[in-house]
C-alpha cells in the first residue's frame, strides 16, 4: 500500500501484509515478527488506532505450517500506553492450513474490531467494573451450592467441578483486555471453587481423583481458554485438560 511503508525488514518467508479496512490500518503478521510501518506524513503505526492478525506457525522437516491466528486491536492514545485488546483467537488448528485460510477466519471478526476500536475507553471501563464484582464474593467456595449461587447472581457460567479442577483454571492467566471483562470473572469465581476443592482433597485424602478420558474432538472454544478444537466430555483443551 502506498501510503504506508515498511520501516524494518521482514524476516524471509513469512508472511507480511497491510491494507486499509474502512478507514482503519490492517496489519497481517507472523508472530514474532515486529513490523513497523510509516505513513507519508511521518505518522508511526504505533499512532494510530490500528486492528492487527498474528499467525502462529511452527517449523517441520524445514517447511512452515501456519496453525493459529488471533485479532487484536490497539487504541493508541497520548499520555497513556495503547490499550491492547485481544478480539478473537482461533486456537490450535490442523498444521496443513494455509496462511490464507487462517486470514479469510480472522477477517470474519474485523467488523468487531472495529466496532470495539470504536468504543475502546468505555469497554475497558465497563469490563474492569465487570471484574471488580467478584470483589463481592468469599475467595473460597467450599461448596458446590455457594459457588453455583454466585455465579447465577453475577449471571457468569458455573463450571463443573472437574472443570475447575482442570490445569487450565489453576495455572492459566485470564486478564483483560486479553480476555473480556466476562470471561475474567467466570474464572475468577472457578478458581474460588477450586481452592474449595484442594482444601476438600487436603482433608480427604484417600478420595481418589479421576480424570476422564479424552473422548470426540469438538470444533468449539474450550469452557477455559476458548480456544478450539476442545473434547468431550469436559469440553476443554489439550493445554487445559485436568493433569494427573
Amino acid at each position: 500500500m502506498s501510503q504506508w511503508s515498511l520501516t524494518n525488514p521482514s524476516r524471509e518467508n513469512l508472511h507480511l501484509e497491510w491494507f486499509l479496512y474502512n478507514h482503519i490500518l490492517i496489519k497481517i503478521h507472523s508472530a514474532g515478527q515486529y513490523p513497523i510501518l510509516v505513513r507519508k506524513d511521518g505518522t508511526f503505526d504505533n499512532e494510530v488506532p490500528h486492528v492487527e492478525v498474528i499467525l502462529g506457525y511452527f517449523h517441520e522437516k524445514n517447511k512452515i505450517y501456519y496453525n493459529d491466528v488471533c485479532v487484536r486491536v490497539y487504541s493508541p492514545k497520548k499520555n497513556r500506553p495503547s490499550i491492547v485488546m485481544t478480539v478473537w483467537k482461533s486456537g490450535a488448528q490442523p498444521k496443513n492450513l494455509s496462511a490464507d485460510i487462517l486470514i479469510n477466519l480472522a477477517k470474519m471478526q474485523f467488523s468487531h474490531a472495529l466496532e470495539l476500536l470504536k468504543n475502546m475507553k468505555d469497554e475497558f471501563k465497563k469490563s474492569k467494573e465487570r471484574v471488580k464484582e467478584a470483589r463481592a464474593y468469599p475467595t473460597i467456595f467450599d461448596t458446590r451450592a455457594a459457588y453455583e449461587s454466585a455465579c447465577k447472581k453475577l449471571n457468569v457460567e458455573a463450571l463443573s467441578d472437574e472443570i475447575c479442577k482442570s490445569y487450565g483454571v489453576q495455572y492459566g492467566t485470564f486478564q483483560f483486555p486479553d480476555y473480556t471483562g466476562n470471561h475474567c470473572l467466570k474464572m475468577k469465581l472457578a478458581r474460588r471453587r477450586l481452592r474449595g476443592l484442594l482444601k476438600l482433597a487436603k482433608n480427604n485424602p484417600d478420595q481418589k481423583h479421576v480424570i476422564p478420558e479424552k473422548a470426540a474432538i469438538l470444533h468449539m472454544p474450550c469452557k477455559v481458554c476458548e480456544r478450539e478444537p476442545c473434547f468431550m466430555p469436559l469440553h476443554l483443551c489439550e493445554h487445559c485438560w485436568p493433569k494427573e
